[in-house]
């Protein structure tokens, strides 16, 4: 059977599982440095990974077909369904070996390596897929995760920007593209600015194809960067009310409130409502201990009261 690397055509979903922990934790490295001494969040989401997926295509061309190249594709893609990645290698290797013009092939690799916990690997795998093809969606977005993930962010926003620019209606890529060129923004010295900029557009360019309270809270991110903390209030309300329970966005109104407005009774409300809103883990107690210090500062404790001295009789 001849080799069908017919990628143009294919379509790709997103695996919905996280990665590595840098995507398990909401709170975001470039904000930690710019708002002491509790972070400014910017992503709820774990990463998404584009794996190209074609089984069922590819499982009814396949039927009844020996040819051992695209079966290994084809098995390697279903155990990369069922997560489980080392025996995903193994037939994916396999599969580049047998097809070594297939982008898509190089590209599955990269996926198993990447949630295999092998960032060398699956970037060798992506940039491989990459020489072949250049313009596949998928790996670009992939690669692009691997760099977001290694913080390598200017790296990983022309990736990124590249896969938005070939699947403009990829919501996902668009929020981690804004993502990737948010953090590299305090990084970025006399550029910071010109960062910011490419953040917004590429945040309001997801909002045209479904609003999310990731990327509102993402934008008044960029607000607080500008000193623009009202503006930045306007676009957290805005995430919350497209997800009353946001924790990145009430974080940040609590935030806000406290280290640049100067209103701590609306910030204690607010570090209360995401306290209620959040499980008991990550910096729960340091924020909780935040919240009580504050609390304590409105509302201090009575003095007891000190009884009148008196006067020994003569």
């Amino acid at each position: 059977m001849a080799d069908k690397n017919n990628t143009g055509n294919t379509r790709f979903h997103a695996e919905k599982h996280s990665i590595t922990a840098n995507f398990r934790a909401f709170l975001d490295n470039a904000a930690r440095r710019m708002l002491p001494p509790i972070a400014m969040l910017t992503i709820k989401k774990p990463a998404s990974l584009q794996g190209g997926f074609f089984l069922l295509l590819l499982a009814g061309f396949l039927a009844g077909c020996a040819d051992p190249g695209p079966r290994a594709l084809l098995e390697g893609e279903q155990l990369l369904a069922q997560k489980k990645y080392t025996n995903a290698i193994v037939k994916l290797t396999r599969a580049t070996e047998l097809l070594p013009q297939n982008a898509q092939a190089q590209n599955h690799l990269g996926l198993a390596y990447h949630h295999a916990g092998m960032p060398n690997q699956a970037f060798e795998a992506y940039q491989q897929a990459i020489r072949l093809d250049r313009n596949l969606a998928a790996v670009r977005f992939n690669l692009g995760c691997l760099l977001l993930e290694q913080q390598r962010y200017a790296a990983a926003a022309n990736e990124l920007a590249t896969a938005a620019t070939l699947q403009p209606r990829h919501l996902e890529a668009w929020l981690k593209l804004g993502t990737a060129q948010l953090r590299q923004a305090p990084l970025s010295g006399a550029e910071k600015n010109q960062w910011l900029d490419a953040a917004r557009k590429s945040f309001e360019a997801s909002l045209q194809l479904s609003p999310t309270a990731e990327a509102y809270n993402s934008l008044g991110v960029i607000e607080v960067q500008r000193s623009r903390a009202r503006d930045a209030l306007k676009l957290f309300n805005s995430a919350l009310q497209k997800d009353p329970h946001y924790p990145a966005s009430l974080l940040n109104l609590a935030i806000v409130y406290q280290h640049h407005l100067n209103d701590p009774r609306a910030a204690l409300q607010k570090y209360r409502e995401y306290l209620a809103a959040q499980p008991r883990s990550g910096r729960f107690k340091e924020i909780e201990q935040t919240a009580r210090q504050l609390d304590l500062a409105l509302s201090p404790p009575a003095q007891p009261a000190v009884p009148p001295v008196v006067q020994a009789p003569p």
